[in-house]
């Protein structure tokens, strides 16, 4: 069956999931790169980030979509954030997995991220740990031909836990501004062209993209967060 990412736009099409987790991907990386992050942080948190919705669960009741094509009016609220974190949590990619749990609801903390290998996901219905489906969802996704291999792993060491909540923040911004560009690219793509380019963008490195520019205002919100003991900076470097 085909997954989707979106429900129908004005032109009465729906975006298909493998296209958005790249297209996400790819936005992110270039973000990451002029944020002066790994460019790989940036691309694998949008390779991930929706992996959730690999979920029949959510394809029927979240999109409405039934496998074979029709629509149901029943809804639910499906979980679909916590599958791509898991996934880069179990590689040891911590920015990415607190990036991709937070790109909805805000940062969490080092035991919700922990918490996502052990847990149950979150549906109205039994379907198990959240962590088995994400790996089965990462494999739909490699045969979909959406990414191969795994996130690199975080080298985090005791005394730098501010620098990787910066980063963290860095990356999250990164990654929900791609993730709503994306969405207002399909959703509305004549607003496109008249998106303003940041100046660092100008130079024509990313000739190809408009963009806002990584170092927002969210970002920067995210930024003064991180002195808040309830957020991450306690040692939160995910155990093996």
């Amino acid at each position: 069956m085909p997954y989707y990412a979106r429900s129908a736009n004005a032109t009465g099409q729906k975006q298909l999931l493998k296209d958005h987790l790249q297209q996400v991907g790819e936005l992110a990386e270039s973000f990451a790169t002029e944020a002066g992050l790994p460019p790989d942080m940036g691309r694998w948190a949008g390779l991930l980030h929706d992996l959730g919705k690999y979920s029949d669960e959510f394809q029927r009741y979240r999109l409405g979509v039934l496998p074979d094509g029709s629509e149901t009016s029943q809804r639910w609220q499906v979980e679909h954030a916590g599958h791509g974190a898991s996934v880069a949590a179990e590689a040891g990619a911590i920015e990415i997995a607190f990036s991709i749990a937070a790109h909805h609801s805000g940062l969490r903390t080092f035991q919700d991220v922990k918490d996502l290998r052990t847990r149950d996901e979150k549906c109205p219905i039994d379907v198990g740990k959240l962590a088995d489906r994400a790996r089965r969802f990462a494999e739909i996704a490699k045969q979909q031909g959406v990414f191969a291999g795994a996130p690199p792993a975080t080298v985090a060491k005791k005394g730098e836990e501010l620098t990787l909540d910066l980063r963290t923040c860095m990356l999250l911004s990164c990654l929900a501004d791609a993730d709503r560009l994306n969405a207002q690219d399909w959703a509305t793509p004549e607003d496109t062209a008249n998106r303003t380019v940041s100046p660092a963008l100008r130079g024509g490195r990313f000739p190809r993209r408009q963009t806002t520019g990584c170092v927002s205002s969210f970002c920067v919100s995210y930024i003064i967060s991180i002195s808040d003991s309830n957020r991450l900076s306690r040692g939160a470097i995910i155990e093996p």
